[in-house]
């Protein structure tokens, strides 16, 4: 929640949210309406190198819904990426001769 905080106070939104006892909560984003702009891009762009391309990075977290969330974005911007939950998965990665370069845990 605190990140998404951050975020949507960053980006000038309202986050709010709402609780009921034994039911469950409800999380609300409130921002301004958009307008349709049409794109004046060409319908192929070309590959661009990303910065971080082929860095390779292990991420762990005993939440496997981050560590989805952590691959998902990281491996966009064209890092090998693999994850563990514990230090024995974390020790599984590094089979095969594979060293990250980076560790976020």
């Amino acid at each position: 929640m605190a990140i998404a905080r951050g975020i949507s106070h960053v980006l000038g939104h309202t986050i709010s949210l709402r609780s009921w006892l034994d039911k469950g909560s409800v999380f609300s984003v409130t921002l301004e309406r958009g307008v349709l702009v049409e794109s004046k891009m060409p319908t192929v762009t070309p590959k661009l190198e990303l910065p971080l391309s082929g860095v390779r990075v292990l991420c762990v977290d005993n939440e496997p819904d981050i560590l989805v969330g952590m691959e998902s974005l990281i491996s966009r911007w064209g890092c090998e990426v693999k994850t563990a939950t514990d230090l024995f998965g974390s020790l599984h990665c590094l089979e095969g001769d594979w060293i990250p370069d980076v560790i976020f845990f």
